[in-house]
């Protein structure tokens, strides 16, 4: 005990009760017993209950879930169970604290460490740790739900940190902690957050190796540059359980590409997303000011900026209220946002007092440090613009390895929400260390020269933007049409009202924006003019001002306001309202048979609380199988929208089989949809579909298509129950069936990863199971012998069967899973090793140092 430095302890005790404190007082209202209402966490509960019950039932999760999309893989749905690492080290990281408070903590404590590995006061590390744990896209990502996407944004200082140490010479200790935080991170499984972070670390490398090769540090280049890789490898097997089968499973999906089918052709995209697709949340440049002025394009896509008593709420009463009800409908947004984006939950804001001390930072940081922030961060911008700069983004997509798996590239800007705090604190420490320096007080003069010139620079901004969305400029043009005055002019003055109001919440952001800087810019002056002669006074503001600033802003996306038209928190049993039983449900439920619903009460692509209850057609992910998404889009949809005007099927006569292929032949039993407009009863009515085709059948004849448009045309008129499509490149995989009017098979036991059918025919059948085709795992077997299946109707499963009494199996026994098992066992082992000899090592030199 005589030995314990108290004194150096002190501040970092200081600080992590400091995080502990703050993230209590934010996250209140979760304390209390309230439970954050967030949608994406809603829609995984829903959709993942199906694997909930078989591990309940079994003791382990399966490979392969019947809860959404008529099934699907569980890889990016539920953590492999052998793969703990990440769960146990995220669990001691959060010392047991609740969510959201969580999140919070571990995000500034991670980063506090960074801090300290680069030598930082650790009271400015804790500034730095607050301006990076509360930039407000992390309580937006809360706040949608987007648990996954914290968790790992938390991550990224401290595998920063750990490549800092190793580039320092802590080999052994570096790499252990960057083993331990690489394997949590992608363990959490936000791919893209990880992405976008190894490509900052591979410019610092560049920058590094740049300076070793000109001092001739060939050496400590060498065992640098081998010590990250065997760190990063061995990070990665921890998750090769789950990268090898999600690389596996993308091949599949819309993330692999996808089916346009044309009239007269068919493109078939072999690798990655489209770009409109992927594209879709690109930001305009100017939107990317958001950094410092969080209202610049008013906010959030719902209605928290403008309040009852705005200038658009006003005209809106004094308006006819019919037509103010049109107005609305036909594309005036009462929303304060008029960006780029089609929806935002919130700006990606990172305080004004770190915008300010990121150009300090430009105007006193030298070396590699410098260039590869700035290089990252005007990387990260021009990729955040999307299709606004589409010259180099589309470049990047067809030629940056795996850049073109992923979608919203407005995401990038979480490099410089790591970079600019991280440029922040060495800035501040900076001209703390320097203030003797006679440059210093000229350094600083041109930096606040140059933050005034860029509010300026927002003040023309103001003055200059029209304030209207794409929606408003086409109402605009039509409103300036008209020839009656009693319409044109009320809704001249609503656009107008509601322009005022998106101008008014932007100024006020100058404003804060110029009194924060003003404030800090004024401290920061007397102390480096040594009217001042303490640092912490520097440090006490700069921690206030940070609260001062993000706090009230975070608490607009997160705590006070209505998220999708709910309190952000609710008690416990309002959160579970989505994810109980309906009217439908319960009746629905009365059926123990196997079968699948259809939920058009919701939107059912996007939509996974009816997986809470039933085998649903439709569900709530990002990665879906492609030729199911093909099969929803060229088909689903058009028979939904034929259903509506069937009044055949709301009798209970049932769906006819020509008409409705699709969802007959995925066994769709059920339809939960409104009643007729012509009823006033607007509860949830239950379509009970009779001619549902089971979860198997035999076929009369099977018909060969020569490619994939055809496969998907034949589909149109075509019965089902009688005819199945198959391509003609598996046609030596197929017998013809010989009729036979006794012929059965019939479903066994549907245990997921195991199916189990029984089929008694005098001839050879073909039978189609409503099964999605999956070739890589799913293997099918007759009578214990392993037999070749076929993709069938596009989308489903097929099997020529041999005449007489048999046992059919398709069990899911995917190669990548087992060997994906094996390589993460033995790179936990390896990480543990690896971090134990850091430690042991470290320890040892630090007591031969004493």
């Amino acid at each position: 005990m005589g030995n314990i430095n108290w004194k150096k302890i002190l501040p970092h005790a200081i600080a992590v009760f400091s995080f502990i404190v703050i993230a209590a007082l934010f996250c209140k209202p979760g304390l209390e017993g309230k439970v954050l209402y967030q949608h994406d966490i809603v829609q995984y509960e829903g959709g993942s209950k199906d694997i909930a019950n078989y591990v309940a039932k079994h003791g382990e999760a399966p490979l392969w879930t019947n809860g959404m999309f008529s099934g699907m893989p569980t890889y990016q749905i539920w953590m492999p169970a052998n793969n703990v690492l990440p769960h146990y080290v995220n669990k001691v990281l959060t010392l047991g604290l609740p969510q959201p408070m969580q999140f919070f903590f571990l995000a500034c404590l991670l980063f506090y460490f960074l801090s300290q590995v680069a030598r930082v006061n650790p009271y400015i590390g804790i500034f730095g740790a607050l301006a990076f744990g509360y930039s407000t896209y992390n309580p937006v990502m809360i706040s949608a739900g987007h648990v996954t996407q914290m968790w790992v944004v938390a991550y990224m200082p401290a595998i920063l940190a750990s490549v800092m140490l190793i580039y320092r010479k802590k080999y052994l200790l570096g790499s252990g902690l960057l083993a331990l935080f690489t394997a949590t991170q992608i363990g959490l499984n936000h791919l893209q957050v990880s992405y976008y972070l190894f490509i900052t670390l591979g410019l610092y490398t560049i920058f590094c190796v740049v300076r070793w090769t000109k001092e001739k540090e060939y050496a400590h280049m060498i065992k640098a540059l081998g010590f990250t890789a065997l760190a990063v490898v061995i990070g990665v097997m921890v998750n090769a359980v789950t990268l090898l089968t999600t690389y596996e499973y993308a091949k599949e999906t819309i993330r692999g590409g996808s089916l346009e089918v044309k009239d007269s052709t068919t493109t078939v995209k072999t690798t990655g997303l489209s770009k409109e697709y992927a594209f879709e949340y690109s930001y305009k440049p100017l939107e990317t000011f958001t950094v410092m002025f969080p209202r610049i394009y008013g906010g959030s896509g719902g209605i928290r900026e403008i309040g009852e008593d705005s200038k658009i709420a006003q005209a809106l009463s004094e308006m006819n209220p019919q037509l103010a009800q049109q107005l609305q409908q036909s594309g005036l947004r009462q929303s304060s946002y008029w960006g780029s984006l089609t929806y935002t939950a919130g700006p990606p804001y990172f305080g004004a007092i770190v915008c300010f001390l990121f150009i300090v930072f430009l105007f006193f940081v030298k070396g590699e440090i410098k260039w590869w922030i700035l290089t990252a961060s005007v990387l990260a911008l021009l990729m955040s613009w999307g299709k606004y700069f589409s010259g180099f983004n589309y470049f990047l997509f067809d030629y940056l390895p795996l850049y073109n798996k992923f979608r919203a590239p407005s995401m990038s800007l979480i490099i410089p929400q790591l970079l600019w705090p991280f440029a922040a604190i060495l800035a501040l420490q900076n001209v703390i260390s320097n203030v003797n320096n006679p440059d210093t007080w000229k350094k600083l003069k041109k930096a606040g020269i140059a933050t005034a010139a860029l509010l300026v620079i927002a003040l023309f901004a103001y003055l200059s933007l029209d304030y209207m969305d794409e929606g408003a400029k086409k109402l605009k043009e039509q409103v300036m049409s008209m020839q009656q005055q009693e319409v044109r002019e009320p809704v001249l003055n609503a656009m107008k009202a509601l322009a005022e109001d998106r101008k008014s919440i932007f100024l006020t952001d100058i404003l804060k924006a110029i009194a924060i800087i003003g404030i800090f810019f004024g401290i920061l002056s007397l102390y480096v003019r040594r009217k001042i002669q303490n640092p912490i006074w520097v440090y006490i503001a700069a921690i206030l001002l940070i609260l001062i600033d993000l706090i009230p802003v975070d608490n607009t996306y997160l705590n006070k306001t209505p998220f999708l038209d709910r309190e952000a928190y609710q008690e416990p049993e309002e959160s579970k309202q989505d994810l109980a039983p309906g009217t439908a449900d319960q009746q629905i439920l009365k059926d123990t048979g196997w079968y699948r619903v259809l939920n058009l009460a919701v939107s059912p692509f996007q939509d996974a609380t009816t997986s809470n209850f039933h085998k649903s057609l439709g569900g709530y992910h990002a990665a879906k199988i492609s030729r199911y998404q093909d099969l929803w889009t060229n088909k689903i949809i058009a028979e939904t929208e034929a259903l509506r005007n069937d009044s055949m099927a709301f009798v209970g006569l049932g769906l006819n089989q020509t008409t409705y292929t699709g969802l007959n032949m995925l066994n769709t039993k059920y339809i939960i949809g409104n009643n007729p407009p012509a009823t006033s009863n607007q509860r949830p009515l239950v379509i009970v579909n009779p001619n549902a085709l089971g979860p198997v059948w035999f076929v009369r004849e099977v018909r060969f298509a020569n490619d994939l448009r055809d496969e998907m045309k034949f589909l149109n008129g075509m019965d089902a129950s009688k005819v199945a499509i198959v391509s003609a490149i598996d046609k030596n995989k197929v017998t013809q069936p010989v009729y036979d009017s006794s012929a059965k098979i019939e479903l066994v036991k549907n245990d997921n990863d195991i199916i189990t059918y029984k089929s008694n025919a005098s001839s050879v059948q073909f039978a189609v199971f409503s099964e999605v085709y999956y070739s890589e795992g799913w293997n099918a077997y007759i009578d214990g012998k392993k037999t070749d299946y076929v993709k069938t109707n596009y989308t489903l499963r097929g099997l020529s069967v041999p005449a007489g009494a048999h046992t059919i199996e398709f069990k899911f026994e995917p190669a990548s899973y087992k060997k994906g098992r094996s390589i993460t066992t033995i790179g936990q082992i390896l990480v543990l090793l690896l971090l134990i000899a850091g430690i042991f090592f470290d320890v040892v030199r630090r007591r031969q140092i004493v």
